[in-house]
């Protein structure tokens, strides 16, 4: 095992023909032959020669992805573990079932998503069918995108809290102002259907609802969007 300085380590950036080195937890990685290391970058973000320690608690796997390349050396000064403090008994929760504490969020997240935007489809579904069956649907996907938004807003803070140190970035703080539109938005669309028996129902207040979920539906788009690009950078 080779022993490698912040310096020394940082010579091998995969640019101008040399090998790209990474380090982790202390370890130094060969993953110069990787697809996703491509003259020495990661996802665009990410460069080779780089203690990535503090870079890998915000990404969407864990450190466990380079026991596929080969540890090459050791780095003398590694990065300190700079997180917030973790009480207990999130300690335990996060110590017994880690898929809580890094996927949460990504997984929670989908839910009320895919709920808005299927709620949207069906009631568009009801307008050019007819079928109250469809109607129905749409009532029942808005209201569990109701209920499982906080949720995904709860996994959302501790992500923040985790892996941004509760930094106000501007996509963060879009996607909190977005996710409590989004629940507003929700909420006043399932009163409003739920107040208006589709037997009496008359024209505007369809297209009021329809309104209120589509509005939704492209606020989740613009929340997706944000948390994708967050994730995985262009």
């Amino acid at each position: 095992m080779e022993t490698f300085d912040p310096q020394k380590l940082a010579e091998q950036n995969g640019r101008e023909g040399k090998k790209s080195y990474v380090a982790v937890d202390g370890k130094v990685y060969d993953v110069t032959d990787s697809k996703r290391w491509k003259n020495g970058k990661h996802m665009l973000r990410h460069n080779a020669g780089a203690d990535l320690t503090t870079e890998i608690k915000a990404a969407p796997h864990g450190a466990e992805v380079f026991e596929r390349v080969t540890q090459i050396g050791a780095l003398t000064a590694p990065q300190e573990d700079t997180g917030p403090h973790i009480p207990w008994p999130l300690s335990w929760l996060y110590r017994k079932f880690p898929v809580v504490k890094r996927h949460a969020h990504p997984v929670a997240v989908h839910f009320p998503l895919a709920f808005t935007l299927g709620s949207a489809l069906f009631f568009l579904l009801y307008l050019l069918m007819h079928d109250h069956y469809f109607a129905h649907t749409s009532l029942h996907l808005i209201v569990l995108a109701v209920v499982t938004a906080p949720i995904a807003m709860l996994t959302g803070f501790q992500s923040w809290w985790l892996y941004y140190g509760l930094k106000p970035t501007r996509g963060i703080l879009i996607k909190i102002f977005g996710a409590f539109v989004l629940v507003m938005l929700g909420v006043t669309a399932a009163l409003l259907f739920g107040f208006v028996p589709l037997e009496v129902q008359v024209a505007h207040s369809a297209l009021a609802y329809l309104a209120l979920v589509l509005i939704a539906s492209v606020l989740a788009l613009i929340i997706g969007a944000i948390g994708g690009q967050m994730t995985f950078p262009d």
